[in-house]
């Protein structure tokens, strides 16, 4: 399991290639944002892209893609977000993520990330666990 540090941008690929663990995509909304805080995304088993969604919008901020058994550390712009997961084996490109055995869940909790405050969101799922999440009714925007 490696550790890899990235710099939030713009990632641009061809619908088939597949994504580094630590690829990320930002949303048009968040370009220029000044304050930062920190993400730390540890996968499990599972290929993992994490989103960071705007509350209130609903309006994609981030995404990020994570190898499984990868950890992933990267700067977040500052702000409250809705936490989606999306989880699965092989992937099919930014439209269908993982195929038809992709997993869709969003974090129950929004989750705040500030200048002094970052998050680590270990994807090891155990017994007493404080990630509590719920499964999406519908799959999210292609990224």
């Amino acid at each position: 399991m490696g550790t890899r540090s990235v710099m939030a941008g713009f990632l641009i690929s061809s619908r088939r290639s597949r994504f580094r663990s630590g690829s990320v995509t930002v949303g048009a909304n968040v370009i220029g944002l000044i304050k930062r805080s920190n993400l730390t995304i540890e996968a499990a088993d599972s290929n993992t892209v994490v989103q960071l969604v705007d509350p209130d919008t609903n309006a994609h901020a981030l995404s990020i893609y994570v190898a499984a058994n990868d950890r992933v550390s990267l700067p977040v712009p500052a702000g409250t977000y809705r936490v989606r997961l999306i989880e699965g084996r092989k992937w099919h490109g930014a439209r269908r993520y993982f195929g038809p055995n992709t997993s869709y869940e969003t974090v129950a909790s929004l989750i705040e990330f500030t200048p002094t405050m970052g998050h680590v969101i270990d994807l090891h799922r155990r017994p007493g666990g404080n990630l509590e999440t719920r499964m999406m009714g519908s799959r999210p925007a292609p990224l």
